[in-house]
């Protein structure tokens, strides 16, 4: 086999052990030309890393380096058994011979320490010596401690093995220790809003290696974590983990130690070389479309009582939203702006839109023939909360679907529908277990593609572009909403829908 050739630039010597973008800068870089890396791109590359990092490294005494520097004044201060000397002269005694933090901080930068750095390593170094003291403290007084003996009980184990986490935090930290798995995912989750399925990923990670501090993790560890979902049912189906769900689960253990790097906790990622899984493995589902027999079982012959039920799958077939986007609408979601009526797909209040993508989706003619925008009109003025009254609710975290301002909010449940529309399908004939709502999607695209004329304003309409955060603020800085209803009026499918008729058949 060819070897593959690589393009290798040396790094200099100023800026060597500078971390970005997740990197940490060594004596050499080297990129594989492949996948269409050219020798030139490779140089642009490097080119605009390295001048990134010498920015970088022009920045005053940072927080981070501050501390670092500190810890390392104080171990060292603690090591030669100083006693009684001010701060001022602890610095005096232990700058001028510098640290090997404050060596490599200055390598790095290529400059002194100024009379401010000065000022701000002696706030750093007198508040651990502070915290190091309490702790101290604390860790005598928790190991001292002993109600058990009031209640005739055994002398419980208070060792900061078993002891709890919060109680050792402030130890691990003036110590320099590293934060627990725990402690930096709910930084992480904090700094940005992230998938709910992440969340679970990294609890099972805890759960199969332990909640270590985050510099003791071996790739042993992702490797066992890996093995485990190899195995692992599941929690829901029990069944076999489909190859992209365990992607997805590496991914969100490979984005947590990305996280730790940009927060200088370690410097490598233990994740780097544990190998993904096909995305063809245990596939739990092949989807297709909807054949004319299968729309009409669902769409005439079926019964739908609740509103929500009758126009949930219409709005997945006509207008390819997701099921969980067509029950939280608002009635203000839909609109004639600009002349042309349309439904806007945003995250909102009690709302939540995959990626957070925002597009916009003219009402499909057939939708109008079918008194969608009468139900819109009476939803306004019932100064209705949902656009669909009777839209089954529940309770969550308000943080999770924009209103911080609240502990709970009472949204629509994607469950529900999706388990309502499963046995709808079931009732009504269609069991193919790979014809679900979200077939009702690709079938809109399909038709689309083959009844349409413009392949960008079809991805447009369900969402697979158009979706930065400047459109998701802009919302109507697509195409105009003209050309996307002569798009969308369009699609016309081998079936005539009836009018809602709540309780019974249509006629």
């Amino acid at each position: 086999m060819r070897r593959t050739e690589q393009y290798k630039r040396r790094i200099p010597l100023d800026i060597q052990g500078v971390v970005i973008d997740g990197l940490k800068l060594t004596t050499t870089m080297s990129i594989s030309l492949k996948n269409g890396m050219t020798r030139a791109k490779a140089v642009a590359f490097t080119e605009d890393l390295i001048a990134r990092a010498r920015a970088r490294v022009n920045f005053k005494l940072t927080d981070a380096d501050a501390w670092e520097i500190a810890s390392a004044i104080c171990d060292q201060y603690k090591a030669m058994g100083i006693s009684n000397l001010s701060l001022d002269e602890q610095l005096l005694v232990l700058l001028p011979g510098k640290s090997q933090s404050a060596r490599e901080w200055q390598r790095r930068t290529g400059r002194t320490f100024s009379f401010e750095d000065q000022t701000k390593l002696a706030l750093w170094v007198e508040r651990l010596q502070r915290q190091r003291f309490r702790v101290d403290m604390v860790e005598s007084m928790v190991a001292q401690d002993d109600p058990e003996a009031l209640a005739g009980l055994p002398h419980a184990d208070r060792s900061s093995k078993h002891a709890s986490a919060k109680v050792f935090q402030s130890a691990r930290a003036a110590a320099g220790r590293t934060p627990l798995h725990s402690e930096i995912a709910r930084d992480y989750f904090a700094a940005k809003k992230r998938s709910k399925n992440y969340k679970r990923a990294l609890e099972q990670f805890r759960e199969q290696c332990g909640d270590l501090e985050v510099h003791q993790y071996n790739a042993d560890h992702c490797w066992k974590f890996r093995n485990w979902l190899s195995e692992t049912l599941d929690e829901k189906k029990g069944e076999k983990l489909a190859g992209q769900t365990k992607n997805h689960k590496l991914s969100a253990v490979r984005s947590l130690f990305d996280f730790v790097i940009e927060r200088r906790h370690r410097n490598d990622n233990p994740m780097r070389d544990v190998k993904v899984y096909s995305k063809k493995e245990n596939m739990k589902k092949k989807r297709r479309l909807y054949s004319k027999e299968e729309m009409t079982a669902l769409f005439v012959d079926g019964v739908r009582k609740a509103e929500w039920q009758y126009w949930a799958p219409l709005l997945g077939i006509y207008a390819g939203v997701r099921i969980t986007e067509g029950i939280q609408l608002h009635p203000d979601d839909v609109s004639d702006n600009f002349g042309v009526w349309h439904i806007i797909i945003r995250p909102g209040r009690g709302q939540s839109v995959k990626g957070d993508k925002a597009r916009v989706v003219p009402v499909h003619k057939e939708l109008i023939r079918l008194g969608f925008l009468e139900l819109a009109w009476r939803a306004v003025k019932e100064k209705r909360e949902w656009l669909f009254a009777d839209v089954p609710l529940v309770k969550k975290p308000g943080s999770e679907f924009n209103a911080p301002d609240v502990p709970t909010i009472m949204v629509p449940s994607q469950n529900a529908a999706t388990q309502w529309f499963g046995r709808y399908s079931d009732i009504c004939g269609v069991t193919d277990r790979n014809l679900d709502f979200h077939a009702l999607r690709g079938t809109f695209t399909t038709y689309g593609s083959q009844q349409g004329k413009d392949l960008s304003l079809r991805m447009e309409l369900v969402g697979h572009s158009k979706g930065s955060e400047v459109h998701s603020r802009y919302i109507y800085a697509g195409a105009p909403l003209e050309k996307l209803r002569t798009e969308i009026d369009a699609i016309n499918y081998p079936i005539t829908i009836p009018y809602r008729v709540v309780g019974r058949p249509a006629p």
